[in-house]
C-alpha cells in the first residue's frame, strides 16, 4: 500500500472513530443528566438514531413518529421514490442533536411510537420536511394543531416542484 493510501485509510479510521466516540459520549452525558427521563411528555431529548424520513429514536430508547408527516418508506421489498433522500434529510436535521418534543391530542400510535412535533433550533422538523418536499401531509384528524400550516407548506412544495413533487409524481400522488 502506498504512503498516500495508508495516510488516507488512517484518516478515515480516525474520523470514524472520532464520530463514534462523540456519539457515545453525547449519549452517556444525556443519560447521566437525567437517567430516568422518558419522553412521555414534552421536553428536550437527544436523537440517537434516525429510522426513516419521519421516525427517530431518542436517548431513552423510545421511537417518535412526526405528527402529520408521511415520508416515503424503505422496506425489505421496496424503496419508495425519494425515501433515501427523506431519510438523509432527516438525519442531517436531527441525528446526534438535542430536539424539543411537543405533544398534541394523541400520545402514541398503534405501534407504540410517540407522536410528536419535533423542534430544533426554533424550527419544526415536521414542517421543514413537508415544505421542502421530503414528505407529504399525513392526514391526522385528532392531532391537528398545525394542520393548516402543513397544508400551506405542502402546497408550496407542490407548486415549486420541490423534492418528491418533482421526482416522484407518478409514484407519490397527493
Amino acid at each position: 500500500m502506498s504512503g498516500k493510501s495508508s495516510a488516507f485509510l488512517f484518516l478515515l479510521l480516525l474520523t470514524l472513530s472520532t464520530f463514534t466516540l462523540s456519539h457515545l459520549l453525547l449519549r452517556e452525558i444525556a443519560h447521566r443528566q437525567n437517567p430516568q427521563k422518558a419522553a412521555q411528555e414534552e421536553g428536550e431529548f437527544l436523537v440517537v438514531d434516525v429510522i426513516d424520513g419521519n421516525t427517530i429514536e431518542l436517548e431513552t430508547g423510545e421511537r417518535v413518529k412526526y405528527i402529520g408527516v408521511d415520508a416515503p418508506q424503505i422496506s425489505k421489498d421496496k424503496v419508495e421514490c425519494f425515501a433515501r433522500e427523506a431519510l438523509w434529510e432527516n438525519r442531517r436535521l436531527v441525528l446526534n442533536k438535542i430536539v424539543n418534543l411537543e405533544k398534541d391530542a394523541i400520545n402514541k400510535d398503534s405501534e407504540g411510537n410517540l407522536l410528536r412535533y419535533v423542534w430544533i433550533y426554533g424550527k419544526m422538523v415536521n414542517l421543514e420536511l413537508i415544505r421542502n418536499g421530503y414528505a407529504k401531509i399525513y392526514p391526522d384528524y385528532l392531532n391537528k394543531k398545525y394542520q393548516h400550516t402543513f397544508q400551506e407548506a405542502e402546497k408550496y412544495a407542490q407548486e415549486n416542484k420541490l423534492g418528491l413533487w418533482r421526482h416522484c409524481l407518478s409514484n407519490f400522488q397527493p
